[in-house]
């Protein structure tokens, strides 16, 4: 049968999901850890104008829903800046070969956890600062003192394996969850602009 033409896409996300699930093929945990932390900064600033781009129809249904942005750029610039100390740090490794990794499979799963808790805490003045805080603690938390300590030897731990990929699974979970997140808000804005 021949491949269809989204097919040569899908392979695509299937090698570099096999690539990162497969053991005996990866980095360390020390390495994951410094590439998760140096990567902080661009999965916030990218995980929030995704948020934004949601958050443009829903201020017009709610428009005293709130968007501060800045503080979790900050914080993920001080994790970043953690990350590049630890790599100066003397250990037989090096993480720059897992930073594209490292953004996209904890990037999309920060984007599901931040999307989820958002959305349930929508309604709330503190539900960014509550999304930001459940996502960055999930995703940064562990890798904070193994970034300094982890093991340089054999492969990353299993247990955050799956906390860093398997919830945002390289997109497949964030990017429809974020088409139907969209697609309430557009349809919600759409609601009020008819009521008048």
């Amino acid at each position: 049968m021949p491949w269809a033409p989204a097919e040569p896409r899908f392979r695509a996300i299937s090698s570099i999901s096999a690539l990162v699930l497969a053991s005996g093929c990866g980095p360390s945990t020390r390495e994951a850890s410094i590439a998760v932390l140096v990567v902080a900064v661009a999965v916030i600033v990218l995980a929030n104008a995704v948020v934004g781009l949601l958050w443009l129809p829903w201020h017009r249904v709610r428009p005293t829903l709130g968007f501060r942005w800045r503080p979790f750029v900050l914080a993920g610039l001080a994790l970043s800046v953690l990350g590049m100390i630890a790599e100066q740090l003397p250990y037989a490794g090096g993480m720059s070969e897992y930073l594209v990794l490292a953004l996209w499979a904890v990037g999309t799963s920060y984007l599901t956890f931040l999307l989820l808790v958002w959305r349930i805490r929508l309604s709330a003045r503190s539900g960014l600062v509550e999304a930001h805080a459940i996502a960055g603690t999930l995703m940064f938390l562990p890798a904070l003192p193994l970034a300094f300590v982890g093991s340089t030897e054999g492969d990353l731990h299993d247990a955050l394996m799956v906390l860093w990929v398997l919830p945002g699974y390289a997109g497949l979970v964030s990017g429809p969850l974020f088409g139907l997140l969209l697609v309430e808000a557009l349809v919600r804005w759409r609601l009020v602009r008819t009521r008048g």
